[in-house]
């Protein structure tokens, strides 16, 4: 009848429109998973690049305290392991990122995407600390009064590096068990000294940390849309949308077995 045909012709229509909605959200959810293959291969890449970067300091800490006068005072063991600590964890993290994305294992995409979100928050700390908490004392100071021939001589190399005398005063450097003399007139103190040549870094370590933090920021909303259609093939209110169909995916009407059996009927 005339009205069933009517209901029919509807019920089309509203299918079409549902199939082409379900299609551009699978084109939306394909576009995020290559923009995560993408970066998620470039963290891959970065975290190897820092784990190799910490095995350099491991292996040629003397041949940096030789060429580097602001090496002397800083513990390269330590800043060697934590490197290759931060290295490992973001080859690892990504790898498994990597793997979801190109898989859509929304199970790896899960573990990235906290992990990810841990890093943010982590970075967001670390830009607050380095320009609101960073002591100096805390790091440098200890090795600066060291006791000894060696001590003494890492002492004059920095004076003499950075034109300056003692730590935190010109002179607390000078008397017994430090030995070391002030060679120049009306210097600053070579903690002052370091940290005027921290500071011209500042903005290095500014825009490291956001853009890292900002691209992390990025993929963990490009991750939602891939987790949710993680499959090869979802089946959305009766609609088949397969990516293997096409390179954007292709969007396959499939009416509800109702229809067809009151198409029969009405042939």
């Amino acid at each position: 009848s005339l009205p069933e045909k009517c209901q029919l012709n509807r019920n089309g229509a509203l299918a079409r429109r549902e199939s082409e909605t379900s299609l551009e959200v699978m084109k939306l959810s394909d576009f995020c998973r290559r923009f995560l293959q993408f970066f998620t291969f470039l963290f891959v890449l970065l975290g190897l690049a820092i784990f190799i970067l910490g095995l350099y300091i491991l292996q040629h800490q003397s041949h940096l305290r030789d060429k580097y006068e602001v090496a002397q005072l800083v513990d390269l063991g330590q800043l060697a392991r934590v490197t290759i600590g931060i290295g490992t964890g973001v080859f690892v993290v990504s790898s498994i990122g990597l793997v979801g994305a190109c898989l859509k294992n929304a199970f790896c995409l899960w573990i990235w995407a906290l992990f990810a979100i841990a890093g943010i928050v982590l970075k967001l700390y670390l830009l607050w600390w380095y320009f609101n908490e960073f002591n100096i004392d805390n790091y440098m100071k200890d090795d600066w009064f060291a006791i000894g021939t060696e001590g003494m001589e890492r002492r004059y190399g920095y004076q003499h590096y950075f034109h300056c005398c003692g730590w935190s005063q010109i002179y607390d450097s000078v008397s017994p068990p430090f030995n070391t003399q002030c060679p120049f007139t009306d210097p600053i103190t070579c903690k002052q000294a370091t940290l005027n040549r921290l500071s011209e870094y500042d903005y290095i370590v500014y825009i490291v940390l956001c853009v890292w933090a900002g691209l992390e920021f990025l993929c963990v909303l490009a991750f939602m849309p891939v987790a949710v259609f993680s499959d090869d093939k979802e089946i959305v209110q009766g609609y088949d949308i397969s990516e293997s169909a096409g390179a954007a995916g292709v969007a396959t009407l499939l009416p509800p077995r109702e229809e067809e059996d009151e198409e029969k009927t009405l042939l």
